[in-house]
Order: structure tokens, then C-alpha cells, then sequence
């Protein structure tokens, strides 16, 4: 289930589903337009990957 989705650039950190705000972990490039943040939570030791869109295709910049 997707809760919410950052925009590209965000520095914005998730909460984790304990409560407590996650840290990001990792950043690589999966293709030419998207890359895999990876965050953890010091509390619980949950991890999350969220792939990000680039600027340019981001999804949020598209209209419909």
C-alpha cells in the first residue's frame, strides 16, 4: 500500500509506521529516470525503499 509519495528534490524524511521519523539510509540510480531512497528507523530498525521519479517525468508534473 502506498501511503504517500515524496516529490523529486524533497529532503523530506518519512515517519515510520512506529511513530518516529526514519533517516535516510542509501541513494542509487536505478535507470536513467528514477532512483531508490532507502530510509530506516533507529526506533524499530524498519527499512523503506521509495523510488523517486525524476523532475522532468515525475508523474506530479504531468497533466491529465
Amino acid at each position: 500500500m502506498i501511503e504517500r509519495l515524496l516529490e523529486p528534490g524533497s529532503t523530506e524524511l518519512p515517519d515510520c509506521m512506529c511513530g518516529n521519523q526514519m533517516r535516510l539510509g542509501g541513494l542509487r540510480a536505478a535507470t536513467n529516470d528514477t532512483e531508490i531512497k532507502t530510509f530506516f528507523c533507529p526506533a524499530c530498525e524498519r527499512e523503506l525503499r521509495l523510488t523517486v521519479w525524476s523532475e522532468a517525468i515525475s508523474p506530479l508534473n504531468q497533466s491529465f
